[in-house]
């Protein structure tokens, strides 16, 4: 059920689990009992290294998420794991972590476009073309020019100019227009 901010029900499980968990005694909390055959009596602080004033909010905390159950005021200490709160959490989890991602590695990360050549007419023309399409598609990029031959020497490229994006050589040995740039860029 979408609500109109576009925050789910499921949206708001998580993050109240997220919260919940988002302390490491917390989290030190959970683990201990979920390795707990049935519900603990006692006090946690003689267990784990959680000092006994902490131990009250970080349960309220946890009980409140009904991550946990039972009774965690004294005189009455007992509590363990909710299984139907904690399988929840667990698939709502798995499900929001599994969700695709772009595909494109670097995507908010500045292009690197270098231009490879000796300065020739047909270099400064390439990389003249190369400003031009970057302009025109709006993109960030840094575009520079490679002269140096043992730099260029490095891509493995013998006919030039090349078009280098990002580290891998995409173009070279021929007269690109801006639109097979642009092309090249997207």
């Amino acid at each position: 059920m979408m609500e109109n901010n576009h925050q789910t029900v499921d949206h708001k499980k998580i993050a109240r689990y997220a919260k919940a968990l988002g302390h490491p005694i917390r989290v030190a909390i959970m683990c201990f009992l979920a390795k707990q055959e049935q519900c603990y009596f006692g006090d946690i602080h003689e267990e784990l290294p959680i000092a006994k004033a902490t131990v009250s909010q970080h349960l309220k905390e946890l009980k409140d998420a009904e991550l946990i159950q039972g009774e965690v005021e004294t005189p009455k200490v007992r509590y363990c794991i909710n299984g139907t709160a904690w399988n929840e959490a667990r698939q709502l989890f798995a499900d929001f972590f599994g969700l695709g991602v772009h595909k494109k590695e670097n995507c908010c990360s500045i292009m690197e476009i270098k231009i490879l050549g000796t300065g020739c007419a047909a270099c400064k023309g390439l990389y003249a073309a190369v400003v031009q399409a970057v302009a025109e598609l709006g993109i960030e990029a840094n575009v520079v020019k490679e002269e140096e031959m043992m730099n260029i020497l490095e891509y493995n490229v013998m006919t030039l100019p090349a078009i280098v994006i990002d580290g891998k050589v995409v173009a070279k040995g021929k007269k690109l227009s801006v639109e097979q740039i642009k092309e090249l860029l997207r």
